[in-house]
C-alpha cells in the first residue's frame, strides 16, 4: 500500500500571512491551534501536490471571515464568542455526497454481511421473530430484509434459493434484497403473490433466475415484481423520522451536503417538512427521477413530461435544491445478474468453480441501453434540467456520453454538468470524452476492491483487459477529467473515509467477504489531496456550489469538520480509522462527539 508522509508541517509560510475579510468585528466562532486544510479550485489532475495548512480560522454569520495563523485570529474574539482550541487537530471541509440516497425503513436489517444459508436464515428467522414482527407471522403481510452481501453467501458459489427460504417458521411472504439494490431473492409465497411462474417473460434488462424446470429458483434482478404481499402500515410520521435520522447519520459522519438521486414527491416533502420544522442539518440537492425518457421520441410528449416536473420546484428553499433528475442506463455486471450494459458479451463458465473454463456467451445487458433516451436527454437539457446518469457497463456508459454529445451539438454549451455516476468499466477511447464534453465522472470508489462482487461475480466473466481496468478512476483523472465523490448509501455503509483510503490504493478492509491485495491498482488517484477534493469541491462543483462549498476559503460557507487524526500523517491502510470529532453546518455545529474533548 502507499503510504503518506509521516509528518506533514504547517505550511503558514505558503499562504499569505493572513486572508481575512474587510473589517475586524467579532467573530461567532474562532478555530485556534488547528491544522486547517486549505485548497482552491476544482480537481483537474493538477499532479501530486504538498498539502497546505492555516492553523485557525474565524466564522461570522455562517461563513468564513479569516484564515490564518492563531495569534492574528485572536483580534476576532469577543465576549461573545465561541473559541475551540483544536490542540493540533485536522480541519477540512465538510464531506460533499455526490450520490446519496439516505436511510432506510427496514423491517430485517443484513448488516451487509453473507455468511452460509444457515446463518442467513437464522439471522432472516430472528427478525420474523421479533416483538415487531411477530404479531404477523401467521399473515400474508411481506417482510422485506436488506443489505445482505448476496455475493459473500459461503461457500463461494453457493445460491440461496426459494427453498431455502421456505424453510423459515412463517406464512409471510418474504423479499431478501441484496445491498447493491439490483439483485433480490424471494420465497414462494412471495413468488406466488406476484404472480411469477415458468411463463412469465423476462423484461428487457431484468432476470428471473429459474431451475433445470424452469420454475423460478428465487434469484431476481433488476425487475418489477409488483404486488408480492400485504404491506404493513407505515405511518407518515415514521417516514419524516427517517429523514430527521438521515440527517444525523451523514452528519456524524463529516457530510453536510448531499445530492439524492432519483426520488419523488412524497420524498421531496419530507425533506421539506424537516427544514420547515427547522430540524433539517444537511444540504440536500434532491432529484427527480425522468425513466420516461426511455423509448419516447415524440418531442411533444417529452416536452409535456418535463414542463410536468417543474411542479417539485416549488420545495426548492432554504437548503433544498431540486434541479436533476436521474435516468438509469443499465444494471449491474455481477453474475448471476449480469444486467450492465456491456460492448462485448459476457464470458460463461463451462467449467467447474474450481476449474474453469470461460467461453465468449452471447448475453450483454440490455439493448439498447440508453440509446432509446437521446431525444429524451436532448429535451431535459434544453429545459435546463441536470442529468445524473446510472451506467456500470462500459455500453451503458458509451450510449450515455453518446446521449450527451447529441444534446451538446444541438443545444450547444450550457454549463448544466451531467453526470455519470458509478462507472465500474468504461471502454479506453471513452475515457477522454469525459473531460470534452464536460461530463462529470462521479465515482464510489468503496467498491474498487478485491471483494465477493468484483472476483466471484466479475472476474472471468469479462476479459482480463477489462478487468484490470475496472473503475479507471486514475485513467479519467489523468485524461482531465472531473470525477467528484458518491456513498450510494444505504447500498454500502456509510463510512467517507473508507471511500477515501479505497480510492488512493484500491485495497479493502479487512472484513468478510473481501479478499487481501489491490483491485486494478494501476487505476487508483496516488494522491490524497485530489481523493479529497474529489469528495469535496469537485462534489460541489457537481452541485453547482463550488463558489459556497466545497473547500476552506474566505467568504464561503462554514461546512467544517474536525477530524480525530490528520489524514496526511498516517499511513494510506490507517485512514478508514478517522472518527469525525465535530461536524458545522454554516457556522453552526450540528453534530459533535461525546468524546472528543473540544472546547
Amino acid at each position: 500500500m502507499l503510504s503518506r508522509l509521516a509528518a506533514v508541517p504547517l505550511l503558514v509560510a505558503a499562504l499569505p500571512a493572513a486572508v481575512a475579510l474587510a473589517g475586524s468585528r467579532q467573530a461567532d466562532t474562532v478555530m485556534l491551534n488547528g491544522a486547517i486544510l486549505v485548497f482552491q479550485g476544482i480537481e483537474r489532475n493538477g499532479g501530486a501536490k504538498q498539502p497546505k495548512f492555516a492553523q485557525a480560522v474565524a466564522i461570522a454569520d455562517g461563513r468564513i471571515m479569516f484564515i490564518g495563523q492563531t495569534r492574528k485570529a485572536k483580534k476576532y474574539v469577543g465576549p461573545a464568542t465561541r473559541v475551540i482550541d483544536l490542540e493540533g487537530r485536522m480541519v477540512m471541509p465538510g464531506i460533499v455526497d455526490g450520490h446519496f440516497h439516505g436511510t432506510r425503513l427496514t423491517d430485517c436489517e443484513m448488516e451487509y454481511e453473507g455468511g452460509t444459508v444457515a446463518q442467513v436464515l437464522a439471522k432472516l428467522q430472528a427478525c420474523l421473530d421479533r416483538p415487531d414482527q411477530a404479531a404477523f407471522k401467521g399473515t400474508n403481510v411481506r417482510m422485506a430484509a436488506t443489505h445482505i452481501f448476496g455475493e459473500a453467501i459461503m461457500p463461494p458459489g453457493t445460491a440461496l434459493t426459494r427453498d431455502d427460504l421456505d424453510r423459515l417458521d412463517t406464512t409471510r411472504p418474504v423479499m431478501v434484497e441484496n445491498a447493491d439494490g439490483h439483485k433480490f431473492w424471494m420465497n414462494g409465497r412471495a413468488i406466488e403473490n406476484a404472480r411469477i411462474d415458468e411463463k412469465t417473460p423476462v423484461p428487457p434488462g431484468g432476470q428471473i433466475g429459474r431451475d433445470a424446470s424452469g420454475r423460478p429458483n428465487g434469484f431476481f434482478a433488476d425487475l418489477d415484481v409488483g404486488d408480492w404481499g400485504q404491506k404493513a402500515p407505515v405511518t407518515e410520521d415514521s417516514l419524516v423520522d427517517v429523514v430527521r435520522r438521515t440527517n444525523a447519520d451523514a452528519n456524524r459522519m463529516g457530510i453536510t451536503s448531499v445530492f439524492v438521486p432519483g426520488g419523488g414527491e412524497d420524498e421531496i416533502a419530507r425533506w421539506a417538512k424537516i427544514q420547515d420544522e427547522g430540524k433539517m442539518t444537511l444540504r440536500g440537492n434532491l432529484g427527480l427521477s425522468a425513466s420516461f425518457v426511455h423509448g419516447d421520441t415524440d418531442v411533444a410528449e417529452l416536452r409535456a413530461k418535463i414542463a410536468a416536473l417543474d411542479a417539485y420546484k416549488r420545495y426548492a428553499r432554504g437548503l433544498i435544491e431540486v434541479t436533476s433528475v436521474k435516468v438509469y442506463c443499465d444494471g449491474v455486471m455481477e453474475y448471476p445478474a449480469q444486467t450492465g450494459a456491456m460492448l462485448k458479451p459476457y464470458n460463461v463458465n463451462a467449467g467447474t468453480l474450481e476449474g474453469p473454463i470461460w467461453r465468449t456467451g452471447t448475453a450483454t445487458g440490455p439493448v439498447p441501453s440508453c440509446s432509446d433516451a437521446r431525444q429524451g436527454f436532448v429535451e431535459l437539457d434544453k429545459a435546463g434540467w441536470q442529468i445524473h446518469v446510472h451506467a456500470i457497463g462500459d455500453r451503458a456508459t458509451r450510449e450515455a456520453l453518446d446521449d450527451f454529445q447529441a444534446a451538446l451539438e444541438q443545444n450547444g454549451a450550457r454549463d448544466l454538468r451531467h453526470t455519470i455516476t458509478h462507472l465500474e468499466a468504461i471502454d479506453a477511447t471513452d475515457v477522454p470524452r469525459f473531460a470534452r464534453l464536460g461530463v462529470i465522472a462521479s465515482m464510489s470508489l468503496q467498491w474498487a476492491r478485491r471483494d465477493a462482487y468484483t472476483v466471484n461475480g466479475t472476474k472471468g466473466y469479462i476479459d482480463d483487459s477489462l478487468y484490470e481496468r475496472l473503475f479507471p478512476a486514475a485513467e479519467l483523472w489523468r485524461a482531465g477529467g472531473l470525477i467528484a465523490g458518491g456513498s450510494d448509501y444505504p447500498v454500502d455503509p456509510l463510512l467517507p473515509f473508507v471511500q477515501i483510503e479505497t480510492a488512493v490504493d484500491h485495497t479493502g478492509e479487512a472484513v468478510p467477504g473481501v479478499f487481501p491485495g489491490a483491485l486494478s491498482p494501476r487505476e487508483a488517484i496516488p494522491d490524497l489531496l485530489a481523493v479529497i477534493k474529489m469528495h469535496t469541491i469537485n462534489s460541489a462543483y457537481q452541485l453547482h456550489q463550488e463558489r459556497n462549498l466545497g473547500s476552506i476559503e474566505v467568504g464561503k460557507l462554514a461546512d467544517l469538520i474536525v477530524l480525530s487524526q490528520n489524514l496526511f500523517d498516517v499511513p494510506t491502510e490507517k485512514i478508514s480509522d478517522t472518527k469525525v470529532l465535530l461536524t458545522m453546518l454554516g457556522g453552526k455545529v450540528v453534530y459533535s462527539s461525546a468524546d472528543a474533548g473540544l472546547r
